[in-house]
């Protein structure tokens, strides 16, 4: 089924420029004992799959470019290219999927910062799991009640809209309604937590989720 709906994002048109095409060796974001934490998550669960491609080889400049659209800015982080190699998870209860699941990552000033986003069947967001950021960070971004905003919402909350001039239009749902930290600091890592989340989201709704709204990508194929 991915293969079916990445073949469809390659119809889109090659001549979709991608802004995640630098070069990169970055094996990517995959989830530590996927099995066991997918069953958490989803604990009706019988059985849980990973997939993994590289971009690359697999979807390639439309695949990407899409996503750069949805995400609406060049690449944050190296985490991002072409070549970054990407981890899909689906949990499923017989032949039913309960969910999918997928990691990015972003750059933070104490290094790099994992963000994995459990998704359901309608693309909203079921949780959110974040790896490698300061304990005390994480602590107090759950406490404050700030990771809680990315519950429910669909993937198309973090996406934004371009006009036909090139220039983001409308930057989504959570970028208007989100509630930032006061703490500066920890507003810095909240920010990158929500980059890393618009990124997430864009690449799922492109790589998974684009049967369900085949308009965005009739929208991105009119921009050309």
């Amino acid at each position: 089924m991915i293969l079916k709906k990445l073949l469809f994002i390659v119809s889109v048109g090659s001549s979709v420029l991608s802004v995640f095409a630098a070069e990169s060796t970055d094996p990517g974001t995959r989830l530590p004992n996927y099995k066991t934490e997918l069953r958490r998550v989803y604990p009706d669960a019988s059985k849980i799959e990973e997939y993994s491609f590289v971009p690359a080889q697999w979807g390639g400049i439309s695949l990407m470019g899409l996503i750069g659209r949805l995400v609406g800015e060049r690449a944050a982080t190296p985490f991002e290219t072409i070549n970054t190699r990407r981890y899909l998870y689906r949990a499923y209860k017989d032949e039913n999927v309960l969910g999918v699941t997928h990691g990015s990552s972003t750059l933070s000033g104490t290094g790099p910062i994992d963000l994995f986003v459990y998704y359901n069947p309608d693309s909203s967001v079921r949780d959110v799991r974040i790896d490698r950021a300061p304990t005390n960070v994480v602590e107090q971004l759950s406490e404050g009640g700030y990771l809680k905003q990315f519950i429910n919402r669909p993937a198309q909350d973090f996406t934004v809209t371009i006009g036909r001039r090139g220039r983001v239009t409308d930057w989504g749902d959570f970028s208007r309604q989100a509630r930032r930290p006061k703490d500066k600091a920890l507003a810095q890592y909240f920010d990158r937590i929500v980059r890393s989340m618009r990124f997430n989201a864009a690449f799922v709704e492109v790589a998974y989720f684009i049967g369900q709204h085949p308009q965005t990508a009739e929208q991105s194929a009119q921009l050309q």
